[in-house]
C-alpha cells in the first residue's frame, strides 16, 4: 500500500521507473484535491437552485472550483512531514497536539488567502456582485461563518489520520518482512547445522572402521582410506551446497557401501532400485548418507551371516520416496527415539526434512515382518533448477 508520503516523495527505484512513479503519484494527489472542488461546486448550484438562480452557467465556475483545493498538494508534503517530526513518541502528548494546532490553522489560513485572492481576482463573469469577497478580511469572516475554516481543519486532520494509518501499515509490512527474513536465516542457520552435524558424524565413523581395519588388513584398509579420500574430494566440492540432484546423492551412497564392503568382505552385499525419472530431481545435500550408515552399522554389522542393504527411490505423485532396507538385527525404537540403532543420524535427518519441508519431509522406521528395518524418507519432488550442475 502507497503512503502519502509516497506520493509526494520519489521512490528509490531505477531513473526511469522513479520519474514515472513520482508523476503518477503527484497526478493521483492532484485528483484527490480536485475532489472537495467538485463537491463545493455541486452544493453552489444546489444554492443557487434553492434561491431560484436556475440560469446561473455554474459550469463556467468549474476551473475556479476544480482549482481551488489544489494548493493543498504541497501542503500535504508539508503536513506529511510534520507530522513524523510531531510524533508524541518523540515530544510528547501536549507538545505534538499544539503544534498540530499551529500548523492546522497556519496551512488552513495560507489555503483560504490563496483562494480568496483568487476569488477576488478572477471571479467568474456569472457571479452576482454580492458573491465577490469585497476584501480579505470580508472573505475570511465569510469563511468562518460558512464553515469554510472548519473545513480546513478538517482537510488537515484527514491528511493526518491517512498518513498515520498508511505508515502504521507500512510499520506492520516492515515488521511482518523482518520476521519473515528473521525466520528464513534462522532456518537457513537449522539446515546448515544440521548437515555440519551429520557429515562429520559420518567422517568420524568412517576413519574409525579404516582404522579397526587396519590392524586386520592393511591392503584392504589402504583400499578403503582411498574411497575415503573420494568422499573427503566429494566433500568440499559439496561446500556450501544445500541440495544436490539425486543422482550424485546415490554415487555417494555407493562409494560408502564401497568402503564398508572392503571392511565387511563377504558379509556385506548391496544393491540399488532407482526410478531413472527420479534421478534428476533434488534432494538435501547428505540425506542419503545416515540412512545407508545406520543400515550397515546396525543391521547387518552384528550378524554372523552376509546381510544386504538395498537402497531404493521412488516417485509417487508429487512426492519422492527414498528407502534403505537391510536384512539385518532390526532396529528396536521403531519410533526413531533414543532406541538402540536410532541416534544422531537418523534424528538430525528427521529434523532437517521438517526444517526443510515441514509437513511434507518425514522420515519413518519399520521393523520388517521377515527381519531387518526400512527406513523411509518422503519429501516433495522438485527439479532440479535449470543450468545447475551435477557434482563430479
Amino acid at each position: 500500500m502507497t503512503s502519502i508520503e509516497d506520493a509526494v516523495t520519489p521512490a528509490p527505484t531505477g531513473p526511469d521507473a522513479r520519474r514515472a512513479n513520482v508523476a503518477r503519484r503527484w497526478a493521483l494527489l492532484a485528483f484527490a484535491w480536485t475532489l472537495p472542488g467538485a463537491l463545493q461546486l455541486v452544493q453552489e448550484a444546489t444554492y443557487g437552485r434553492a434561491y431560484g438562480l436556475e440560469g446561473l452557467a455554474h459550469w463556467r465556475a468549474l476551473p475556479l472550483y476544480l482549482t481551488a483545493w489544489l494548493p493543498w498538494i504541497p501542503l500535504t508534503a508539508v503536513v506529511v512531514r510534520a507530522t513524523r517530526r510531531l510524533s508524541p513518541r518523540r515530544i510528547g502528548w501536549a507538545r505534538s497536539a499544539l503544534g498540530h494546532a499551529a500548523l492546522a490553522t497556519a496551512a488552513g489560513g495560507l489555503h483560504l488567502v490563496a483562494v480568496g485572492w483568487i476569488r477576488m481576482s478572477f471571479p467568474p463573469d456569472h457571479w452576482p456582485p454580492a458573491w465577490v469577497p469585497a476584501s480579505m478580511g470580508a472573505w475570511l469572516k465569510q469563511s468562518f461563518w460558512s464553515f469554510q475554516l472548519q473545513a480546513e481543519f478538517l482537510a488537515y486532520l484527514l491528511v493526518v489520520a491517512a498518513t498515520l494509518a498508511f505508515d502504521h501499515d507500512r510499520g506492520v509490512q516492515a515488521e511482518r518482512a523482518r520476521a519473515l527474513e528473521l525466520e528464513a536465516r534462522l532456518h537457513q542457520a537449522q539446515l546448515s547445522a544440521l548437515r555440519n552435524q551429520l557429515r562429520p558424524h559420518f567422517l568420524f565413523n568412517a576413519l574409525n572402521s579404516a582404522v579397526v581395519l587396519a590392524e586386520q588388513d592393511g591392503a584392504a584398509a589402504a583400499t578403503m582410506l582411498r574411497r575415503i579420500s573420494t568422499l573427503l574430494r566429494t566433500s568440499l566440492e559439496r561446500e556450501g551446497e544445500e541440495s544436490v540432484c539425486l543422482a550424485d546423492e546415490l554415487e555417494l551412497a555407493r562409494h560408502y557401501l564401497g568402503i564398508e564392503s572392503v571392511r565387511f568382505a563377504d558379509r556385506l552385499s548391496t544393491s540399488f532400485a532407482v526410478d531413472p525419472e527420479a534421478l534428476d530431481l533434488e534432494v538435501p545435500a547428505w540425506i542419503l548418507q545416515p540412512l545407508v550408515e545406520n543400515a550397515v552399522r546396525h543391521g547387518v554389522a552384528p550378524l554372523a551371516r552376509r546381510g544386504h542393504v538395498r537402497v531404493g527411490a521412488a516417485l509417487d505423485g508429487d512426492e519422492l520416496r527414498l528407502t534403505v532396507e537391510d536384512d539385518g538385527v532390526g532396529v528396536a525404537g521403531a519410533d526413531g527415539g533414543s532406541a538402540a540403532g536410532v541416534g544422531l543420524g537418523l534424528r538430525g535427518t528427521r529434523e532437517r526434512l521438517r526444517a526443510a519441508f515441514g509437513e511434507r519431509g518425514r522420515l519413518d522406521v519399520e521393523a520388517l515382518d521377515a527381519g531387518g528395518t526400512r527406513v523411509s524418507v518422503a519429501l516433495p519432488a522438485v527439479e532440479r533448477a535449470a543450468g545447475t550442475e551435477r557434482d563430479a
